[in-house]
């Protein structure tokens, strides 16, 4: 890979806020604070219900076996444990509602707090198993597969409350390994 593209990459990753570039110094690890993370749980608690709405309401035969595609490979990762490929394929299981639900903007803007939370869990979570735990993703894809609606937007609030419950947010953000989580997103 070449200096310019990977200036690109690194352009990317600090307008998404994943790395903070420092002129003549490098690029670092964002460390979001804790007011940015409450920030990111509050606007994904009012953009994802919309969401799962749309999808249940939207739903086919099709996506109904990426719905369950995805819970196999994060029931996979937590078989193994890969903390790495559980927090990345959890960032994924929202953003593939929002794919699924066929709205750009949603998306795009699901991706970019996904990416964020990740993040966060991985700088304030003593553990990614404690913060999202098996059943939550599972819970939701069954109750939009049912479509009940209803059910998967308080099943969603309870699983943004649940994690973020789980986050250390008093206290100093950790080190990150950027690679091992974001290597396939």
């Amino acid at each position: 890979m070449n200096r310019t593209r990977i200036r690109e990459v690194l352009s990317r990753l600090a307008y998404e806020q994943v790395v903070e570039l420092v002129p003549h110094h490098g690029a670092h690890v964002a460390k979001p604070s804790v007011e940015d993370a409450r920030d990111v749980f509050e606007a994904r608690r009012l953009i994802e219900p919309f969401t799962v709405r749309k999808l249940t309401d939207t739903l086919t035969a099709e996506k109904t076996v990426k719905l369950r595609e995805h819970l196999d490979m994060e029931a996979e990762a937590r078989r193994v444990p890969d903390e790495p490929s559980i927090i990345r394929l959890s960032g994924e299981f929202h953003v593939l509602l929002a794919d699924l639900a066929e709205n750009a903007a949603l998306l795009r803007t699901i991706r970019e707090l996904s990416m964020r939370t990740c993040l966060i869990i991985s700088l304030y979570s003593k553990s990614t198993t404690q913060s999202c735990r098996a059943d939550e993703h599972e819970s939701i894809a069954e109750s939009i597969i049912r479509r009940d609606a209803d059910a998967a937007v308080a099943l969603i609030l309870e699983h943004f409350d649940h994690v973020q419950g789980s986050l250390e947010l008093d206290r100093q953000a950790g080190d990150v390994d950027l690679e091992g989580l974001f290597a396939e997103m």
